[in-house]
């Protein structure tokens, strides 16, 4: 279902390429959470058991983030290009998976 704002939604994938003023931000794509893997944490609140936020150094590409989900046993599902940042779902079901990925990434 495209919004008329250049977002396009699906039931599971909002997709939306952004310019601001000259500058191209480029791939905004974020896989919505499913709300039956949604958990309460005390640290972060309420977030997805299966869903982490990776972001990456300078220089590092869609490539190096692929490698990384592998390496936790997940996929990348979504992208903020202009940050760096990829959506990577797991099959992460309690908060203690979320919470050891920084050690695994450190």
């Amino acid at each position: 279902m495209a919004t008329g704002d250049g977002t396009t939604v699906t039931s599971e994938t909002a997709t939306e390429s952004v310019t601001a003023g000259s500058t191209d931000l480029d791939v905004i794509e974020v896989k919505l959470p499913d709300g039956s893997k949604l958990i309460d944490t005390e640290a972060w609140g309420r977030v997805p058991a299966n869903q982490v936020c990776v972001i990456l150094a300078d220089g590092k590409t869609r490539k190096d983030a692929d490698q990384v989900a592998k390496a936790l046993g997940g996929t990348v599902v979504g992208e903020l290009e202009y940050l760096n940042a990829y959506q990577v779902e797991t099959i992460g079901v309690s908060e203690a998976h979320p919470s050891s990925l920084p050690t695994l990434l450190a």
